[in-house]
């Protein structure tokens, strides 16, 4: 509720003095300010929930995922050429690349049992 009313807020006013990117920074604020934030105090206080350590193992997991993906794909921009078609096949090597990276970095042990399982309980 609170952050609805700071998104109406300041979205109104922000109209007037700003144009309407201010309904998007409002939004993109309450957001923020929120669920990033408010949501995380609550979750510390509230139930002992280690933010900062999940923030750390998620951002440094996916993270070199990501990077090591952007890296290989970087290379590859040098050969893929086309307008519409070069880019899908080059979204198309980057989610292969990442999603390979991430099983075999990013994903802990109950994760990857949990992928897994599901795939090989799938009926044919």
């Amino acid at each position: 509720i609170i952050t609805a009313c700071f998104n109406a807020v300041f979205t109104i006013i922000g109209v007037v003095l700003f144009d309407y990117y201010a309904a998007a920074l409002g939004t993109a604020l309450s957001i923020v300010f929120g669920s990033i934030i408010l949501m995380n105090i609550y979750y510390h206080k509230k139930i002992g929930f280690k933010v900062f350590k999940f923030y750390y193992d998620v951002i440094h997991k996916i993270g070199i995922c990501a990077i090591l993906s952007g890296v290989i794909i970087y290379f590859i921009n040098k050969y893929i050429y086309g307008y519409w078609f070069g880019f899908f096949i080059k979204v198309s090597i980057y989610c292969f690349i990442y999603a390979i990276l991430l099983i075999l970095f990013g994903l802990n042990k109950n994760e990857k049992q949990f992928l897994f399982g599901k795939i090989k309980g799938v009926k044919k």
